[in-house]
C-alpha cells in the first residue's frame, strides 16, 4: 500500500499545473476577473506555488486555494506562505 501511495504522489507531482486562459466556462465571476487572476498565477510563478491552482478544471473560480468571493466578485486573495515570486501584473486592477 505504501508503495501505490509513493507512486501516486510521485505521479502527482509530474502533472501540468499551468492554468489555461480561457475563462470563458467560469459562471461564479465575470470573465475579466478570472483572466486578472489567470494573468496573475502566470506572472508570480504559480507553477511553483506551494498550494497551486489546478486550472479551470471546475466553472467555480471561488474554489481555488485561497481566493474568496462575495457578490459575484472575488474580494480577497490570501496566498501567504505560497511561494510566490515575480511581479503582480497590471490585469489585478481589473478586481473590483
Amino acid at each position: 500500500m505504501l508503495k501505490k501511495l509513493i507512486l501516486f504522489i510521485s505521479l502527482f507531482g509530474l502533472m501540468s499545473v499551468a492554468i489555461a486562459s480561457d475563462c470563458t466556462t467560469v459562471t461564479d465571476i465575470p470573465e475579466k476577473e478570472c483572466k486578472a487572476l489567470v494573468a496573475f498565477y502566470n506572472s508570480t510563478g504559480g507553477e511553483n506555488w506551494r498550494y497551486k491552482w489546478r486550472g479551470l478544471e471546475t466553472d467555480n473560480v471561488c474554489d481555488w486555494y485561497g481566493v474568496t468571493c462575495s457578490g459575484k466578485h472575488v474580494s480577497a486573495l490570501y496566498l501567504f506562505n505560497n511561494q510566490l515570486t515575480g511581479s503582480i501584473p497590471s490585469e489585478l486592477g481589473n478586481l473590483s
